[in-house]
C-alpha cells in the first residue's frame, strides 16, 4: 500500500518521529532484550523483570517515571558487558527482534518524507546507541536518544544524565533545528503520546501516530493528523473526519493557545548523524 505526504514538500525542513509504539510497536529496549536473553548475552532472570515493566508500560502508557524505571531496568541487564559485546549483538539482533515489529504505515509515511528529500530524524528516549542503529537501518539522517554511562568499554548498567523523553526530548530537537537553520515552523514530528507534547506543540506540524486515547483527543480537537496503523484496514483522521486506508491531504495544525516556543538546552543530549 502507498503512502503519500500530504504536507507541501517545500514547507517541510525537518521531520521527527518518535520510538516506542509510534515506530515499533511496544518497546524496542525490551524487544531487543528479548534478543539478549535467547542469545545467551544476559540473564533471563534480568528479563522477567524487563518483562513485567513492559506489561505496565504496554497497559498504561508513558508517564515519566515509568519510562525511566523501565530504562533503569533495562540498562542494569548490560552492566559489566563490554561495549563491543553488546553492540555486536543489536546489529545481529535487529533483523529478528525489532524489523518485524516496525508499524509500516510508519515506515511509509518516513520513505515518503526522505524521498522528498526531508531530513528524517528519531527522537526517542531510548539509548542512543540502539536508537542510531535503528535510523541507520532504515535511512534516516540520524537519532537522538540517552545517553549509556560506560567505563573503560564496559557498560555500567546506568544512564548518563536523564532520558531523553517528554521536556528534555523537546529542548534537543530545538537545539538541533537551531544547528541545521531548520525552522521549527516548517518541521514535522510525529508521536504516539501526551508525553511527547512538548515536541508536538514546538514544531508547526504536529501529527500523532497510533495515539493513546487523551492524546488523540486532544488532536482532534485542535485539528492535528491521526494516524491509525493499528487496525487492519490504516485510518488517518483530520478534524474528526476518518478517512481508511490514506493520510489527510494536509498536515496543517493549529498550535494549543498559549503554548510557548521552547528556547531551552539541554546539557546531557547526545547527538548522532550521518
Amino acid at each position: 500500500m502507498t503512502v503519500e505526504v500530504g504536507i507541501e514538500r517545500a514547507d517541510v525542513d525537518a521531520v521527527f518521529v518518535d520510538l516506542d509504539n509510534t515506530l515499533v510497536k511496544g518497546s524496542a529496549l525490551f524487544h531487543v532484550g528479548r534478543g539478549l536473553v535467547a542469545s545467551g548475552v544476559i540473564n533471563p532472570s534480568d528479563m522477567a523483570r524487563l518483562v513485567a515493566g513492559h506489561a505496565l508500560y504496554r497497559l498504561l502508557g508513558e508517564h515519566p517515571r515509568r519510562v525511566e524505571s523501565a530504562q533503569r531496568r533495562g540498562l542494569a541487564m548490560a552492566a559489566g558487558l563490554p561495549e563491543e559485546h553488546i553492540l555486536g549483538a543489536l546489529d545481529r539482533l535487529y533483523d529478528e527482534y525489532v524489523a518485524p515489529r516496525l508499524w509500516p504505515g510508519t515506515v511509509r509515511l518516513l520513505e515518503a518524507h526522505r524521498a522528498a528529500n526531508t531530513p528524517v530524524w528519531l527522537a526517542t528516549a531510548a539509548p542512543i546507541r540502539l536508537a542510531s542503529l535503528i535510523a541507520e537501518r532504515l535511512g534516516l539522517s540520524g537519532a537522538l536518544g540517552t545517553r549509556v554511562e560506560s567505563s573503560g568499554g564496559v557498560f555500567t548498567g546506568r544512564m548518563d544524565g536523564p532520558p531523553l523523553h517528554g521536556l528534555a526530548k523537546a529542548r534537543a530537537v530545538v537545539d538541533l533545528a537551531a544547528e541545521h537553520g531548520w525552522s521549527l515552523a516548517r518541521c514535522v514530528a510525529y508521536s504516539d503520546s501526551t508525553a511527547d507534547l512538548p515536541l508536538l506543540t514546538a514544531v508547526g506540524h504536529p501529527a500523532v501516530i497510533n495515539p493513546e486515547h487523551a492524546l488523540k483527543c486532544m488532536a482532534v480537537d485542535h485539528h492535528w493528523p491521526v494516524y491509525d496503523f493499528r487496525a487492519r484496514r490504516w485510518t488517518a483522521r483530520v478534524g474528526g473526519q476518518a478517512r481508511i486506508a490514506r493520510p489527510p491531504e494536509g498536515l496543517e495544525a493549529d498550535r494549543p493557545a498559549g503554548t510557548p516556543r521552547l528556547r531551552a538546552s539541554v546539557s546531557s543530549l547526545a547527538v548522532v548523524s550521518r
